[in-house]
């Protein structure tokens, strides 16, 4: 559990358990080493025997003792007052073999010297009687070792060893369990000097399969390999190689200047078969001591799956076969260890790199415990992190059961000494660990008998009588016998002797933690969350999981635990009669959440069956509180329903018991007034001089503004309100400044708004979400369903009936699928098999719709995928239930996938045009010379009995002779038609090949042609202002306003595949320019940024359709992409009044405040990876809340925003290092790639001086500056339509470049850290 805070106030660590771990404590939390799992990491000096350690299960208090930690008091501790953890920071730890019933050589560690002390290591072994500690060195005048508080004087033998067995009586520690750390000092002198091991020997079981100190040379090892690598260059004359030297294996490669020097030389020693070294589920344990003496320092570089830059360590099952490669780099931040994840075959790189705090020339002593694909990785017997998906099949010459070191230089052949590499290695050793501690043999079962239930929630588990809870431990193979001390987070549910005292109103949540420890000291620990339902429950709070369809369904009532926010989950709150509600609190356990405006809805019901749509409130986020207010609904029931599409992380879920988890009411007093007054007011008047009604304006105040004297507010001003016609207006306050969001103004118009304040027992409602991040419309996210029949959606639309259809290929194979819904998309009938046109000869795809709802038919376009390139007209008069052949095309090479419309002048039998369909045709069929495309129309006279194909064809630019460009997907495709309010057609269309006017192949825009004749022919052909990337445009209508559907807006240009993300737009000149876009995928799956590649294909928006349609009131769109459905209600206002951003990063990722990783991608296609740290929300920098964004080396974020074209942008940005520097973009389109599509960049250099790009793309030297190891406040302040910007850093001021050539408005902020950077955002927002 977390302390009052919500954070842990140290750090424990899991000895090697997968599910019941052991822990020993921190003293003091250690900021977390940067990471790409840095939110994860835990610190160096954390020990285990295993495994990476997970959160503690116990609520602790620090202390400033230097021996152990202790826990808090429970009243009801049976056996004593007071328990510790004992403190492990910054001491190394050995693993003590068990050797009780088997030999096993022990793995040793290198004892720590300076200057010409002996060369000495220590290993240990155990039994049931003591620890028998072993010392190994090649002189020694003495040698000391006190382990627990015995003390012994050693002398060595003729071969350099010495040991000495200890009783645990002698050592006065008693033997409770495997994981026990006892304390060990070992100092070996000789000559003066002495090198020492001062720390932990903790008690493990494990079977060394091979281990070598290097004391008789290399024989494990086979010779060394050199070779350049991807190069036929043989290597001569180097000085490159291996061999033994001084008791350990030597590795170098060094500048010789009489000799030969290589660029990219790569040395390679293996181990000859070692058949034990396999990828299984076992825990394959290697440690070693490594010292590297020499290593030019390096940018982290995996350039292929075969080969990193640096020092690697390979485990390989088999040539060819599974491979994990780790290793060791110097970098300009010290020595880090990395992980190459880089999969070719699947297209993915799971690359990653943390530092350790060491330097060139100090010896560390590694750990790696391989399993399931995973590596974890200790540093001094420490746990340091966990590299996940790490296995990779490999083809290097790595060999069969073998491990390797591999020295891989990077492009550059050494030029001086300063170039050389030299690592020694010593004390190899491989062996399986053993998975056992006495704690794990507690289990629920032993607690609630075989026939436990689990609840909601982690773990947790129904108590549902008195509890049977063991006192004593045993274990005869390791002669353990072990009191246990049971302790309770809350008595008076379930108390520390196991009684069950059911509470009234709610069911209780309680821990019971099983400790056993040496005296006062914790050696291991397991805890059980527990839930006890309630003596007389409460009925009030209902609750419906998976409510897919929350306009319908009935909510029941139950005594449970509950994941209010689990995926299209629902609570309801039962007011036990028809009632005006205008507020609703939810409680969790958790103080942090995940929540957003898009992602949570009110309904409204008389009945629990039926219910109704609220569109419009605002919600405030507390700790372990989400307030809903600005809603009027008279009702009997009140549901909140979450459209999250995945479960949330523990920590976040808004996770309670059922009956207290929901409360619902009416008030008029302020939120969160305390049960106090607000004794003093004042009076705002806010008007409105346009023609037209203003929504959710921003206004800025301050306290002079307001005429309101600090003395009369409470320090931290919290007791301030804004109301206005009875709501209360969401405001944020920071730096001096409150933004007030005014919810209407009308026309032509002035409101008033009533400042309150004076009320000492008042909470803070100042919330940056409700006042800047102005969130409408709920989308519901979810997947393509797997079954027989379903395949690719490319098209959906309303059927005469109501009904929605979706249309695409039936898994492929010759046959068109559908899908029908009818709840509004919410749920979907199996795939249903259409055979009109069905053969084995290939496959169907198409196509669009046409719906003429006046005349209830229904008109599809489809085609024959399979060479042939015949094309059909379908139709249906039943809303899709039947559909027949209205007439085919043969032979026309057809690709299509957009809808047809009916025209404004239909007459039926003629003489006009009545519906168009458009098509993109390819040459390859007809002429045989390439494939490239063309677009064209297809147009009924006669009502839909007849179809012509029009003689135009829409073709732009030309096309690079000679080239893979010219001959796949070229030219104009994937087009889309609106009829004008004048009748004129306008088409807009996916367009690759060359721009003849501005002699380029980057063109990342769509292309625009027109009719003026109904569809007969196409003129006026041109490049639209929309951004995108070799995409599929779609238009619809929403009450007659033009929609544009693509995916998306980003300017990766020509032949890029980059088709996201999914964007909607609209038009309010009848589709010529398109504004208000909106990111459709922000905060959800399929929010991808990284580049095009087989693995990130799921995320990519190919050929999207759109269907807008109402449901209970409340106007709705549904949208197909390739591999997800999305819903959005309330769609008008999601569209038009979307706006701004705000984020303190207190939900616990960086994700669901809509940021997205960009890092680990190349910076153009074909060149190298630089892979970068990924960012990590810390506490690192935080002004905002606990938490900021952290961004490392390197790293990369985007972040989405709604379509603004004035604004203001700021952020904090606390820069603990500049390294390479940094860049921010404000983008128009996305673009990974810095100067694209950016109206406004700043470069931050390594020195601090802030720099501009003007429209040249030309850096201008601002008079700006910052500083590293300070927090500083940004402000940009732009406007699109003048083209102006100003920088504001600290409140210094500089103007800077608007360049309205690539852009007047701004979609995307996108930020860049150059090498070694590292830097904090916290307080991030958007005003538009």
């Amino acid at each position: 559990m977390a302390d009052a805070d919500g954070k842990y106030a140290g750090v424990r660590l899991m000895q090697f358990h997968k599910e019941n771990r052991m822990y020993f404590r921190f003293q003091k939390q250690i900021k977390p080493l940067i990471s790409v799992f840095l939110a994860g990491l835990m610190a160096l000096s954390c020990i285990a025997c295993g495994g990476k350690p997970q959160t503690p299960s116990e609520t602790e208090d620090e202390t400033d003792s230097a021996e152990s930690t202790q826990l808090p008091d429970v009243p009801d501790n049976p056996v004593a007052d007071r328990l510790y953890y004992i403190n492990t920071e910054g001491k190394p730890m050995l693993r003590a073999a068990y050797v009780g019933r088997k030999a096993c050589t022990p793995l040793s560690v290198a004892l720590r010297s300076d200057g010409d002390a002996p060369n000495a290591s220590v290993g240990a072994t155990w039994t049931s009687e003591g620890v028998t500690v072993i010392v190994s060195c090649d002189r020694a005048d003495s040698i000391s070792v006190r382990i627990g508080e015995a003390v012994r004087e050693l002398t060595a033998d003729a071969g350099g060893c010495s040991s000495a067995a200890f009783s645990f009586t002698e050592m006065n520690v008693k033997l409770i369990d495997l994981g026990q750390p006892i304390p060990l000092t070992v100092t070996v002198s000789g000559s003066g000097k002495s090198a020492g091991f001062d720390g932990f020997a903790i008690l493990c079981d494990y079977d060394t399969f091979a281990f070598t100190d290097f004391g008789s040379g290399t024989s494990l090892f086979q010779a060394p390999k050199l070779s350049c690598y991807q190069s036929t260059a043989v290597v001569k004359n180097a000085d490159a190689g291996a061999g033994s030297g001084e008791g350990s294996l030597l590795i170098y490669d060094r500048y010789t200047p009489d000799g030969k020097n290589y660029a990219h030389l790569r040395n390679q020693v293996s181990t000859t078969a070692i058949d034990a070294i396999e990828a299984g589920t076992k825990n394959l344990l290697t440690e070693f001591d490594i010292t590297i003496e020499a290593m030019p320092v390096y940018e982290w570089l995996s350039f292929d799956q075969n080969a990193s830059y640096g020092l690697s360590f390979v485990l390989s099952e088999q040539e060819g076969g599974t491979t994990v490669m780790v290793g060791f780099l110097n970098t300009e931040a010290g020595i880090g260890i990395y992980v190459n994840g880089i999969n070719s075959a699947e297209g993915t790189d799971s690359s990653s790199i943390i530092y350790t705090g060491k330097k060139i020339g100090e010896q560390l002593h590694v750990g790696f415990i391989w399993s399931s694909g995973n590596i974890d990785v200790f540093l001094d017997g420490a746990y340091l992190a966990t590299f996940e998906n790490v296995n990779v099949s490999r083809s290097a010459g790595f060999g069969n059961h073998t491990a390797s070191f591999v020295w891989q230089r990077n492009a550059t052949a050494p030029g001086s000494e300063g170039d050389n590499f030299v690592a020694r290695i010593d004390n190899l050793g491989f062996a399986f660990l053993t998975e056992y501690s006495l704690i794990h043999t507690i289990t629920v079962d032993t607690l609630l008998g075989k026939d436990y239930r689990r609840v909601e929630g982690d773990d947790v588990y129904l108590a549902s009588s008195d509890l049977a809870l063991p006192t004593v431990l045993t274990s005869s193979k390791y002669g353990l016998n072990t009191e246990v001390i049971w302790r309770s987070s809350d008595p008076s549910v379930i108390t520390a002797d196991g009684k069950v005292i059911p509470q009234d109103g709610a069911g209780e949540f309680a821990d019971l933690t099983a400790y056993l420890a040496d005296g006062d000291k914790i050696v291991s620990e397991k805890r059980f969350s527990l839930f006890v339902k309630a003596a007389d429950p409460s009925t009030n709070v209902l609750w419906l999981k998976n409510d897919v369809d929350p306009f319908s369904g009935v909510a029941v009532s139950a005594d449970t635990s509950y994941i209010v926010d689990g995926v299209n989950n629902s609570i309801v709150y039962d007011m036990e009669s028809v009632t005006d509600i205008n507020r609703a609190v939810l409680n969790s356990l958790h103080a942090q959440n995940r929540v957003t405006g898009n992602f949570v809805a009110l309904y409204a019901s008389n009945d629990n069956r039926t219910y109704t749509a609220i569109p419009e409130f605002c919600t405030l986020r507390t700790d372990g509180k989400l307030y809903f207010y600005n809603f009027s609904v008279r009702a009997r029931y009140l549901k909140i329903h979450f459209t999250f599409p995945t479960v949330p992380a523990s920590s976040l879920a808004i996770y309670n018991s059922l009956q207290k988890a929901m409360s619902a009411y009416y008030s008029t007093e302020p939120l969160l007034d305390g049960g106090g007054n607000f004794a003093k007011s004042v009076s705002l008047t806010v008007k409105n001089g346009t023609s037209q009604p203003l929504y959710n304006q921003i206004r800025t105040y301050t306290l002079a503004d307001l005429g309101i004297p600090a003395t009369d507010l409470k320090a931290d001003l919290s007791d301030i309100r804004f109301r206005c016609n009875g709501m209360e207006l969401p405001h944020y306050y920071a730096n001096g400044i409150f933004y007030v969001r005014v919810m209407e103004i009308p026309a032509n118009s002035s409101v008033t708004v009533d400042v309150l304040y004076g009320n000492s027992l008042a909470e803070s409602v100042s919330d940056g979400v409700a006042a800047l991040e102005i969130e409408y419309g709920t989308k519901t996210v979810s997947e393509r369903p797997a079954g027989e029949g379903v395949a690719w959606r490319n098209s959906v639309a309303i059927m005469p009936d109501g009904s929605l259809v979706s249309m695409g290929p039936y898994d492929g194979n010759g046959y068109l699928g559908m899908e029908r819904s009818t709840d509004g998309g919410h749920t979907w009938t199996k795939t249903k098999k259409i055979t009109t046109i069905g053969s084995s000869d290939g496959k169907e795809q198409g196509g669009g719709f046409l719906v003429d709802y006046e005349n209830s038919v229904v008109y599809f376009l489809a085609y024959k995928n399979n060479g042939s390139g015949d094309m059909y007209i379908l139709k249906t008069i039943d809303s899709g239930e039947n559909w027949t052949v209205q007439q085919k095309f043969p032979g026309i090479a057809v690709f299509t996938y957009s809808n047809g419309i009916r025209l404004s002048c239909h007459d039926g039998d003629g003489p006009n045009i009545d519906y168009v369909f458009t098509v993109m045709l390819s040459s390859g069929v007809s002429d045989g010379t390439d494939w490239s495309c063309y677009a064209t129309s297809l147009y009924s006279r006669d009502n839909g009995a007849t179809w012509t194909l029009s003689d135009s064809r829409i073709e732009y630019g030309s096309l690079p002779e000679n080239t893979y460009w010219a001959s796949h997907e070229s030219g104009v495709s994937e087009e889309t038609v609106w009829e004008k309010a004048d009748g004129t057609l306008i088409l807009y269309a996916r367009y690759q090949g060359y721009d003849d006017i501005n002699q380029t192949l980057n063109l990342p825009h769509f292309i625009v042609a027109y009719s003026y004749d109904h569809g007969v022919t196409w003129t006026d052909i041109r490049l639209s202002g929309v951004y995108a990337t070799n995409t599929q445009p779609i238009l619809a209508g929403l009450d007659g306003i033009p929609l544009l559907l693509w995916g998306g807006n980003n300017s990766a240009a020509f032949r890029s595949y980059d088709r996201f993300p999914l964007n909607v737009a609209y038009s309010v000149d009848d589709a010529e320019t398109f504004i208000g876009i909106m990111d459709i995928s922000f905060q959800t799956e399929f929010s991808n940024r990284i580049e095009y590649r087989p693995a990130m294909e799921k995320y990519i928006v190919t050929n999207p359709d759109i269907a807008v349609f109402e449901k209970g009131g409340v106007d709705c769109a549904f949208i197909l992409i390739t591999n997800y459905r999305i819903l959005i209600e309330n769609f008008s206002n999601y569209l038009y009044q979307s706006k701004g951003a705000f984020d303190s990063f207190e939900q616990g990722d960086i994700e669901s405040e809509g940021w997205v990783s960009v890092s680990g991608t190349p910076v153009d296609p074909g060149t190298s990876v630089v892979p970068g740290e990924l960012p990590a929300v810390t506490e690192t920098g935080a002004t905002e809340g606990k938490y900021a964004m952290q961004l490392g080396s390197y790293t990369k974020v985007s972040r989405s925003v709604p379509f603004t074209k004035k604004g203001e942008l700021f952020f904090d940005l606390s820069i603990e290092r500049l390294g390479g520097g940094m860049s921010l973009e404000l983008q128009s389109a996305y673009n990974r790639n810095p100067g694209v599509a950016a109206p406004v960049r700043i470069w931050i250099s390594s020195t601090g001086d802030v720099y501009c790009y003007n429209e040249q793309n030309i850096l201008s030297k601002t008079s700006l500056q910052v500083t590293e190891g300070k927090t500083h406040c940004f402000s940009v302040v732009f406007d699109g339509e003048s083209g102006t910007a100003a920088l504001t850093i600290d409140g210094k001021r500089a103007e800077i470049t608007f360049n309205k050539n690539v852009g007047d408005y701004i979609c995307f902020v996108f930020v860049d850290n150059a090498y070694r950077t590292s830097l904090a955002i916290d307080r991030f927002g958007l005003v538009g």
